[in-house]
């Protein structure tokens, strides 16, 4: 069994420092996916997916739901193993203009799904 973010003592220590290296604010999401697999939290920063298969380098991530689609420039910053054949991974975007910047904020602020 794996612990997840909530039980890690690693990360538990560090939130107990107050260190965060995020620079936005990330939501859950149930009802947003990307070309990698669904999406588990989000930001106009990032997000975690859970996939099967790892990109490498620079990519480009298609994200849909939430009333949007768009395609945009990523990289892998983590990746963290749930399973026999699937991972958690970080995604970071990169290179974003100002029309991905604001559909991402847009998508990130609507409410998830229950």
């Amino acid at each position: 069994m794996m612990a997840d973010e909530r039980t890690d003592p690693a990360l538990l220590r560090l939130a107990a420092q107050g260190v965060n290296q995020r620079q936005t604010g990330r939501l859950p999401q149930e009802s947003l996916a990307c070309s990698l697999g669904p999406v588990l939290d989000f930001s106009a920063g990032g997000m975690r997916v859970k996939t099967r298969r790892v990109p490498k380098g620079r990519f480009e991530v298609e994200l849909f739901g939430l009333g949007g689609r768009i395609t945009v420039p990523a990289e892998v910053i983590w990746t963290k193993r749930c399973g026999l054949f699937s991972r958690i991974v970080g995604v970071r975007f990169v290179n974003l203009d100002q029309g991905m910047l604001a559909t991402l904020k847009r998508m990130s602020s609507k409410p998830k799904s229950r």
